[in-house]
């Protein structure tokens, strides 16, 4: 365990305390405490959750837990800082309480409160909890087993998400097979798409981001991805002028791994995945559940694994990773390759193929439906 986990570990006893201590506050009935990785910002299901809410002006008070209070947040949504007393008040007397992670809480959960569990992926490609429990932390593992004792509403994107709720997550009760709210934003328009461009000061180019997940052993080696290469070949072989967005996980934001040059963007920070999947027009990833969320709006996933063995061997791969329309590229130079001979139809009609398997629950609507399910559950209905 290095010094900054021990500081979070140390953090956390407390802020567990004072959730104890603060066991026998009352619930208020309009108040939503929303957690999104651990206080990253406002992003992922639990924020579409919230714009809907704020769209239909419901009576709602939503709170938002958050590392960095310096975070921008719609005028409808306060911020609380994570692991603060403050927090654990807020969770203690809130009725809905909204998290896209598994993570032991600070507050006693009481009988009025209703847990909902969107987590942040929306099918798995890597094995998770207990496929994975050989692997993961002990500290972790009590961690999930006792959130999903508290959860009761687990939301689903598809029919293979709600087999692995079942079987991974420790987890029997609710699934609600509504989409994931997150992945409304996929469905957006291409006027949508310009604005957020606009923002980023990208406009008038083809977009290709580089999202990989992280390691267990922290490595850093595997992110070796040839930028200038890159480039060229998709310059040559797609045409039109590239640019090279960079999202790396939250567990590797801070290492600085590819040099500052014209063409490439650092989008690690940027609060929002989904926008960054609408805006590009090629996904380049490992092992990430992302894969997913880019092939439901039917465009080019590369696949770039130069530690596939051993991530098979030190994290395991489920099978339908490899029943993926795409090759799996062990080097620069075979996904160079592969870029080279890419043939767009016939990807597509493979993806479709792919996609056919799958039952898919998400239409661009899933936030209405969670949001009809909180209205029930505050109204007591």
């Amino acid at each position: 365990m290095n010094i900054k986990h021990l500081y979070w570990r140390v953090q956390s006893k407390y802020y567990k305390v004072s959730g104890q201590l603060l066991r026998w506050l009352p619930v208020k009935h309009n108040k939503i405490v929303l957690n999104n990785f651990h206080g990253f910002g406002y992003g992922d299901s639990p924020k579409y959750i919230a714009e809907e809410i704020i769209r239909q002006k419901l009576p709602y008070d939503l709170v938002w837990l958050v590392a960095d209070m310096s975070m921008e947040f719609p005028p409808e949504v306060r911020k609380v800082k994570m692991q603060s007393v403050h927090a654990s008040y807020e969770l203690s007397t809130a009725k809905i309480i909204i998290s896209n992670v598994k993570v032991a809480l600070p507050y006693h959960k009481k009988r009025s409160q209703f847990y909902i569990q969107t987590w942040h992926g929306s099918m798995a490609f890597k094995a998770i909890e207990a496929d994975a429990q050989d692997k993961l932390k002990p500290y972790y593992l009590k961690e999930t087993k006792a959130d999903s004792k508290l959860i009761n509403l687990f939301l689903s994107s598809n029919s293979i998400q709600t087999q692995e709720i079942q079987t991974c997550f420790w987890y029997d009760g609710e699934i609600f097979e509504c989409g994931s709210p997150r992945n409304d934003m996929l469905y957006k328009p291409q006027d949508y798409q310009d604005k957020i461009k606009a923002q980023l000061g990208i406009t008038g180019k083809k977009l290709v981001l580089y999202a990989p997940t992280f390691r267990d052993d922290h490595r850093k080696d595997v992110y070796n991805l040839d930028m200038d290469r890159l480039k060229t070949y998709l310059d040559e072989h797609f045409g039109n002028d590239w640019h090279i967005l960079v999202r790396l996980h939250p567990n590797v934001m801070n290492k600085n791994l590819f040099e500052n040059k014209s063409y490439i963007t650092d989008v690690t920070l940027y609060p929002d995945m989904q926008e960054l999947l609408l805006i590009s027009d090629v996904l380049i990833t490992d092992y990430s559940t992302i894969i997913y969320d880019m092939a439901i709006m039917r465009k080019v996933i590369l696949l770039y694994a130069p530690d596939l063995e051993d991530y098979k061997t030190n994290r395991g791969l489920k099978p339908v990773y490899f029943k993926l329309p795409t090759r799996i590229n062990q080097s620069n130079e075979e996904l160079l390759e592969y870029i080279g001979r890419f043939d767009v139809s016939k990807y597509k009609h493979e993806l479709d193929e792919f996609l056919g398997t799958l039952q898919i629950f998400d239409d661009g609507k899933a936030s209405e439906r969670v949001v009809e399910k909180i209205n029930s559950v505050i109204n007591n209905r």
